[in-house]
């Protein structure tokens, strides 16, 4: 017999810094699609690496992915470090190349300003030279360009569906600057679209008292009037707006996209058309929202024009994710109706919760449902907001905690996952049944076996009839329940064991739920 060798077993790690280190490698021999691929893997593994998030970026941009590497910067120095000199610079790049002057020199003096004799500092200095040209100006006010740095922030915090995030820095950057009218404008839009109405009109009013006329102000006034039912207080807005003609360019994007909102397509066309026959660089909604009007007003072949011109300037990605504009004014109609009309899906909110998280669509719908919505559909959605896990979520559950016109279950209940979630404050205020129910939940949670729509339902049924004391006899009932519900093979002596009661515990209940669920199955009917 030959000698016995003994094989050692080397594991090969497949981590965060080996597919960064794959990454370099494609980068430096120019073959960026396998670089990109690399970054992304790396990024999977460790999203709170700063560097590899940049790394990502520099390809991005390279690749001429320019407004998603601006996003990953601004990620970056919003989650993951502030300081890091590195995005200024790209950032500078990434808005020079796309003509966006003004934030390109801001984010070039942000980086030389922080990062004096830096590896850019030359590179840069070139950059602002070059923009100065561009701009035929002199070097502009370094506050002013703080501001809109800030104010930019806080808008691609809205438009991601961060608003409790967007209202923080709004309110920080009034305090800097209390007469900057934008700010306060942009955080009543956030206070709108996370359902705090009245603060949100207290907000607009206090901009009105001392800027009286200011236009934006009363846009979001009527549109916010206008989705909060006060319909005929919104029309009353609407004739003063009537009597507005601005000379600045922004206010009449501002106006135009109002009046659409509204549809009053015939203004809303006049002043979103008047611009763009001058060369207007507007934004995706500001395309969106003059197609939709040249579509209502029968001028396809403006719509057509204006919708290709888009598409040629703007972000494919942004534009195909806004609703169809060209459906006509009877389809509209019926496609507005049918929104406002449906209901909750409980089901598809829960197997979409990953994908959607971060889209303020889903987030603003949610949190609109919620206060339009029957007690049973509203702890539906608040389990939902519950299970986003984030603080957008926990900023929304309190805020509805705090709301004394929604029923006291319900509140008690978003109170709960509130403290759940942030891992802090005392539970004895809350009603013992509330806390004893949702005990039994996490405990039901466990059982990943079981649909999360089902525990939920099962649970809901019981938090509305009984006075939960028993946890682990309701769990044994319940995890029996929906075994047999699926067709599961299962014996009530096997469950009663995992769940450390006795059978005849785990039927008496079992035989409870059977008749609290016949109780409201014959109530749906």
């Amino acid at each position: 017999m030959g000698k016995r060798v003994n094989k050692k077993v080397v594991n090969f790690i497949q981590d965060g810094s080996y597919f960064f280190k794959r990454g370099q490698r494609a980068y430096y021999e120019q073959d960026l699609s396998k670089a990109k691929k690399n970054f992304e893997r790396a990024v999977h593994f460790d999203p709170n690496q700063a560097s590899y998030q940049c790394q990502l970026a520099v390809v991005l941009a390279d690749l001429g992915e320019l407004n998603r590497s601006i996003e990953l910067l601004h990620y970056i120095l919003r989650d993951l470090d502030a300081n890091m000199a590195e995005c200024f610079y790209l950032l500078a790049a990434n808005y020079a190349y796309l003509g966006d002057f003004r934030q390109a020199e801001g984010y070039a003096k942000k980086y030389l300003k922080t990062n004096p004799n830096g590896e850019y500092e030359l590179e840069l200095q070139d950059l602002l030279e070059m923009i100065y040209e561009e701009l035929g100006t002199d070097e502009p006010n370094w506050d002013e360009e703080e501001l809109i740095m800030k104010q930019e922030a806080a808008n691609r915090l809205i438009e991601s569906g961060q608003y409790y995030a967007a209202i923080e820095d709004l309110q920080k950057l009034i305090a800097e600057h209390p007469n900057h009218w934008p700010a306060y404008n942009q955080m009543a839009l956030a206070y709108f679209y996370s359902h705090q109405i009245e603060t949100a009109i207290e907000t607009l009013f206090n901009v009105l008292e001392r800027n009286e006329g200011n236009v934006q102000a009363l846009c979001h006034l009527a549109v916010i009037y206008h989705y909060s039912g006060m319909k005929t207080t919104s029309e009353e807005v609407v004739e003063l707006l009537k009597n507005v003609h601005p000379f600045h360019e922004e206010q009449r994007h501002k106006l135009g996209i109002t009046f659409a909102i509204l549809k009053q397509y015939d203004l809303g066309y006049k002043w979103l058309y008047s611009l763009y026959k001058v060369g207007y660089d507007g934004n995706p909604m500001y395309y969106y929202w003059l197609t939709v009007c040249a579509v209502q007003l029968g001028k396809k072949q403006v719509a057509e024009k204006v919708w290709k011109r888009a598409f040629e300037e703007e972000d494919e990605d942004r534009l195909t994710s806004l609703p169809d504009p060209f459906l006509s004014p009877k389809e509209a109609v019926l496609s507005e109706e049918k929104l406002e009309n449906s209901s909750f899906d409980f089901s598809e909110a829960l197997s979409v919760l990953d994908k959607l998280k971060n889209s303020p669509s889903f987030r603003s719908a949610l949190v609109h449902k919620l206060y339009n919505a029957s007690m049973k559909t509203k702890c539906r959605i608040l389990f939902t907001i519950y299970k986003l896990s984030d603080q957008e979520s926990e900023k929304a559950l309190l805020t509805y905690a705090a709301n004394k016109k929604e029923p006291m279950l319900c509140r008690q209940l978003a109170e709960l996952f509130h403290l759940k979630l942030t891992s802090n404050g005392d539970l004895n205020h809350i009603d013992v049944h509330v806390v004893q129910s949702f005990t039994l939940l996490e405990n039901l949670e466990q059982y990943k076996e079981l649909s999360l729509e089902d525990v939920f339902n099962t649970w809901f049924i019981i938090f509305l009839n009984v006075k939960v004391k028993n946890i682990e006899a309701w769990s044994s009932a319940v995890i029996y329940y929906l075994r047999k519900k699926t067709n599961m093979k299962v014996t009530q002596s096997d469950i009663a064991k995992q769940c450390n009661v006795s059978v005849s515990t785990l039927r008496n209940h079992f035989k409870k739920l059977e008749h609290i669920l016949s109780i409201e199955e014959n109530t749906n009917e």
